[in-house]
């Protein structure tokens, strides 16, 4: 069992029962002898098996996961990246100079995973809510290892110009310093991360910092950290190449650019829903209010947030250096994933119950309710859950089990 899990091979009941059956025949045999059928005898094997997994060896039915990387390669790229990343901005920027920036997609229905089914009848457990992609936008979230976290950039997935852009932003949350933003994909790009700087990083950077970022092309691109830098004051530090990541897509023109400012809220409106290189420039345009000296902005390799034009819009806009996280492993050296995306998630299902009410919504209603959610569920992540995740996720001194 052990020796499976250790090679990230698929462990479960019916394989277990299979390895006795061809292995230990005769131990199966006397086992069932007495039982009504071969059904009921595999049955019983199999709760038995689920007893001595659970009891003997302290396993549990998780949900299986898909990585590119084995966990002996994540464990070397998570430890080799924190050596590198202290050694190089370790003697140069504090906590409150760190940044980590990536974007999560945000259903309208996130309904929850178990509910309770009347027994025995067919089809009883679904729901008719689902996390559908045509159902959602897209969020920009950055946390600074200080524990502080940054307003929030959303993408609203709508034409520029259009209806979403001119009626429902203005009646937006105000007042926080997050920024909407409308783009035709809803996500990111080089736009939005020029966005992105201009509007948020640069107010959230008051001294040089640096910005941990994914590959994403439109992030570690040289144009792209040249606005980060130019904008924001920051540095861009990406994860190493290889991601899968899409390519750098053309920067939209201002003339497309459909932002509303709010408060110190920032609303946009973009036909995807999600970030692209444009929203990645108004999530700048955010961001440079936020930092007020050189500071560090840690991204994922999502290609607006790494491209040569991305990176060089993050420092032009807000004093930030981007630094792309390693590829293929933003589950281990990724704060936000490490410790905060969780919780957020599970925050954003119970808050999902609260606001459930019956009959019919309109998609106005629904993004609304959705923008209003995700601000209450980020204010309720506390600072010790950011500084946590930062210390998970690039230790100063790692420890590796062996």
């Amino acid at each position: 069992m052990k020796d499976m899990r250790r090679d990230e091979e698929p462990l479960c009941t019916t394989m277990m029962l299979e390895y006795i059956k061809t292995n230990h025949r005769c131990w199966f045999n006397n086992y069932v002898t007495g039982e009504k059928s071969i059904v009921s005898a595999d049955n019983a094997i199999m709760r038995l098996l689920q007893r001595f997994s659970k009891r003997r060896h302290g396993f549990a039915v998780q949900t299986a996961q898909h990585t590119k990387k084995t966990a002996a390669d994540l464990e070397t790229t998570w430890v080799k990246f924190a050596i590198e990343f202290w050694g190089k901005y370790g003697s140069r920027f504090t906590p409150s100079t760190i940044y980590n920036v990536d974007e999560t997609a945000i259903y309208f229905d996130t309904p929850p995973k178990h509910i309770w089914a009347e027994r025995g009848r067919k089809g009883f457990a679904k729901v008719k809510y689902a996390e559908k992609h045509s159902a959602r936008l897209a969020a920009v979230m950055t946390i600074r290892a200080d524990g502080k976290k940054l307003p929030i950039l959303f993408i609203v997935k709508g034409k520029p110009g259009g209806t979403i852009e001119m009626d429902e932003l203005p009646n937006y949350p105000q007042g926080q310093g997050h920024v909407y933003y409308v783009q035709e994909n809803g996500w990111m790009d080089s736009r939005v991360w020029e966005i992105y700087a201009e509007e948020l990083l640069k107010f959230q950077i008051d001294s040089p910092s640096v910005l941990l970022a994914d590959n994403f092309d439109c992030h570690v691109s040289e144009e792209g950290q040249k606005v980060i830098t130019r904008e924001a004051n920051a540095t861009v530090c990406p994860l190493p190449a290889n991601s899968t990541a899409a390519s750098l897509e053309e920067p939209l023109r201002w003339t497309n650019c459909q932002i509303t400012r709010r408060g110190s809220h920032v609303y946009c409106v973009q036909e995807n829903g999600w970030m692209d290189s444009r929203v990645w420039e108004i999530f700048e345009e955010l961001l440079k209010y936020q930092i007020d000296s050189p500071s560090v902005l840690l991204a994922d390799n999502f290609d607006c947030h790494v491209s040569e034009e991305g990176q060089k819009v993050i420092t032009r806009e807000a004093n930030a250096t981007v630094c792309p996280l390693p590829a293929n492993s933003t589950a281990v050296c990724q704060p936000l994933d490490v410790g905060v995306m969780g919780p957020l998630k599970k925050t954003l299902r119970a808050l999902w119950l609260t606001d459930f009410r019956k009959g019919y919504i309109t998609a106005s209603e629904k993004r609304l309710i959705s923008i209003k959610r995700t601000i209450r569920a980020w204010a309720l992540i506390d600072s010790g859950c950011v500084v946590g995740s930062f210390e998970k996720a690039i230790p100063r001194y790692p420890v590796v089990e062996v």
